[in-house]
């Protein structure tokens, strides 16, 4: 039986250059693999279009904090990733 990947919440940044030359961070929480998640490391995520697909690999993005709470399993990761856009549209007014 193959083993089941686990993943776990990470605060993630980005630096990104602002419109007037100057440099801002880009931050956010994402699920990644365990095996990824250790600070300082450098990791891709795939975009999303705001539809629910994946896209293109987004680089550049440094964890910076990793939850000390238990690991998941992906396929549960996966199938309430987007739980959040439905509570969004039950009680958007």
């Amino acid at each position: 039986m193959a083993k089941q990947q686990k993943h776990v919440q990470c605060r993630l940044e980005r630096p990104f250059e602002t419109e007037t030359g100057g440099i801002g961070t880009s931050v956010q929480t994402s699920w990644i693999p365990q095996e990824f998640a250790q600070p300082g490391r450098v990791v891709k995520l795939k975009s999303d279009d705001g539809k629910g697909t994946q896209g293109d690999w987004d680089d550049g993005w440094r964890v910076t904090d990793v939850s000390r709470t238990h690991a998941l399993d992906s396929k549960w990761v996966q199938e309430h990733s987007m739980d959040y856009k439905k509570m969004r549209k039950m009680t958007d007014i």
